[in-house]
């Protein structure tokens, strides 16, 4: 997959590949810093979801962005202002297109961002490198960031 057809804007910044392509945890999990499960509020055993929590619509996995703010929130985050780099914070950045939650990237401690591409490949990258919604198959068309949330770093370290 050429990540540059993908999301056009990252022909114009540096970004990185961090890892291989890996369809066993996707962009929520990899925002917790999990990579061996999948979240997803589909009716499916193999998928992690906190069960009291929306997002089945009609049986699929429709998540607007007030939804996913639940989620995170159950998780330990906060909406904040920006994406600025605070010590001993970690911070997310929710995408979205009309409403409707398309990924998260989550903040290095370097102030960069990390994304998992959904079964495919984890990149380092600036925040609006992903954002877009020309370019893309549908499935990797992510919009644009419409929220950041935030909580205190676990580890300091990671």
């Amino acid at each position: 997959m050429d990540l540059e057809m993908l999301f056009p804007r990252l022909r114009e910044q540096p970004y990185q590949v961090t890892s291989p392509a890996d369809p066993d945890y996707n962009c929520i999990a990899w925002a917790l810093g999990e990579n061996d499960g999948w979240w997803s509020p589909v009716e499916d055993p193999e998928h992690l979801w906190p069960i009291d929590l929306p997002g089945i619509r009609n049986g699929e996995a429709r998540l607007t962005v007030p939804d996913i703010r639940i989620v995170f929130e159950h998780l330990g985050f906060v909406s904040c202002v920006d994406g600025e780099l605070v010590d001993e914070i970690e911070k997310i950045a929710l995408y979205a297109i009309d409403g409707e939650f398309r990924h998260v990237a989550r903040q290095l401690p370097s102030g960069r961002w990390t994304s998992k591409l959904g079964g495919d490949r984890d990149i380092e990258h600036s925040l609006d490198g992903i954002e877009g919604t020309a370019g893309a198959s549908s499935l990797y068309r992510y919009g644009f960031v419409v929220e950041f949330m935030q909580r205190e770093r676990a580890n300091p370290q990671a």
